[in-house]
């Protein structure tokens, strides 16, 4: 089978290659054909080796903000600071069909997140993983909504009702994923420092900016999938806290599953909450 025409990007600044590990050999193994990119900035030697090695593209961002000719060795050098400009920046000069945007260190992909989409996108556009409860029920999340939406208090009113969406794992039609991670470096660019709920001033962060942008400009083209559909168990409420709306993921020999399925997650983020998940995780990626 020849590669596909999908994209499975990530960013990781300052990180070693055990902090990239699984989530680079757990992508490899799904049989992901597509390209696999990860927007790099002062990673080590080791890790940038490992990468090139397993077929990943590399993209080196910067706070020169200039877009340089392909290197030797296969990396990209891209311009601007923080992750979502270099991000939509690079996809303006692409023609991907799917993009699945997620982080690295704390994400593992178990099966090909291609297939998943092709069978369950449309007729969505974008897809917004849940973190098991609603926005009104978490204190910082709903804190986050509240500076973005800062002083349209009504749009915060009526979107807080909603489940949270993590910025960590986002996937959905490339032109569309491509607006999105646009939209948010704008707002995170413009619209640095909002009121809190004690009066400060403090910086919008982009969990905030996404549920923001989720319930407004893409709420009738969003959808967010019960973890029973097996794309995106998002586990940090339900470890912490046990708090969760949906069915809580079994796991076995290393491998997540929705409660009663027998087909794993796509992706699991933020399992290293758990020490032993954690461990397993490790081992079975090392």
């Amino acid at each position: 089978m020849g590669k596909s025409n999908d994209l499975v990007m990530t960013a990781a600044r300052g990180y070693d290659w055990p902090q990239i590990r699984a989530y680079a050999n757990s992508l490899v193994r799904t049989g992901f054909r597509g390209t696999r990119l990860v927007l790099v900035q002062d990673i080590t030697p080791t890790a940038r080796q490992n990468l090139l090695d397993l077929g990943f593209v590399l993209v080196e961002f910067n706070i020169n903000g200039q877009l340089l000719p392909n290197s030797a060795d296969s990396v990209i050098r891209l311009g601007q600071s923080g992750r979502y400009a270099p991000a939509a920046e690079f996809l303006k000069y692409q023609d991907f069909r799917y993009v699945i945007w997620a982080d690295v260190r704390d994400v593992i992909f178990q099966t090909d997140p291609s297939l998943w989409l092709e069978n369950h996108l449309s007729p969505s556009k974008l897809i917004g993983c849940t973190e098991g409860m609603r926005i009104d029920g978490e204190y910082y999340n709903d804190n986050w909504l509240r500076q973005v939406s800062h002083p349209n208090l009504a749009v915060y009113e009526t979107a807080r009702h909603h489940a949270i969406c993590c910025s960590g794992t986002i996937a959905g039609e490339a032109a569309v994923m491509r607006d999105l991670l646009c939209e948010m470096n704008h707002i995170l660019t413009t619209s640095l420092h909002q009121p809190d709920y004690a009066g400060g001033l403090t910086p919008c962060l982009d969990q905030g900016v996404w549920n923001y942008l989720r319930y407004t400009k893409y709420k009738d083209i969003t959808r967010n999938p019960d973890w029973s559909e097996g794309f995106c168990a998002t586990v940090n409420w339900y470890i912490v806290h046990r708090w969760t709306r949906d069915p809580v993921p079994e796991f076995k020999d290393g491998v997540f599953y929705p409660r009663g399925k027998s087909e794993p997650f796509c992706l699991v983020h933020q399992y290293d909450r758990d020490k032993i998940w954690a461990a397993a995780v490790e081992q079975r990626y090392a």
